[in-house]
């Protein structure tokens, strides 16, 4: 009996390989997006201790204000660059997710195959294995006729040769 082997194993690991790589490619886009949210409330966490700080001080400097200003300029430009990026980002996600589920379904296909193939082994090998058994009971129960036959034999032969005496 020769032992299981699927021969897609080398495809099925590489079907394996390119399906981690695809998970690790949407691994790092949800990275930069959570920098790019990050990035985005820090900004606005630091316009808002800005205009804190401007507002609690209770003298309005020309020179504070002018700050404050550029200041909410820059976030507002830089917010408004960061959602055009979180946009485009998760539309690579998107796609990426596409690319996952496709690489998931090519290796749950050989999987299954490789489950059915195996099956059909472990069948195949029963029967030679019922196979193999009955061809052994049959050998011990012709042996054990033969010497059955062979006991009635001799003492057929023996009680001849007694008779001849």
């Amino acid at each position: 009996m020769k032992r299981f082997e699927f021969r897609l194993s080398r495809v099925l690991e590489f079907r394996r390989q390119q399906a981690d790589a695809e998970r690790n490619r949407l691994q790092v886009f949800f990275n930069q997006l959570r920098g790019i949210e990050d990035e985005r409330a820090r900004l606005i966490d630091q316009l808002a201790e800005s205009r804190d700080e401007a507002t609690g001080s209770g003298t309005f400097l020309g020179a504070l204000l002018a700050a404050l200003s550029e200041f909410t300029r820059y976030v507002g430009s830089r917010t408004a660059q960061l959602d055009k990026d979180h946009r485009g980002l998760s539309v690579q996600i998107h796609e990426q997710r596409q690319k996952v589920v496709v690489a998931d379904r090519r290796v749950t296909l050989l999987e299954k195959l490789k489950g059915r193939q195996q099956a059909a082994w472990l069948v195949e090998e029963e029967k030679e294995l019922e196979a193999l058994a009955a061809d052994s009971f049959m050998a011990k129960l012709a042996a054990g006729r033969r010497a059955a036959r062979a006991e009635r034999h001799a003492l057929a032969a023996s009680g001849t040769s007694s008779l001849l005496r």
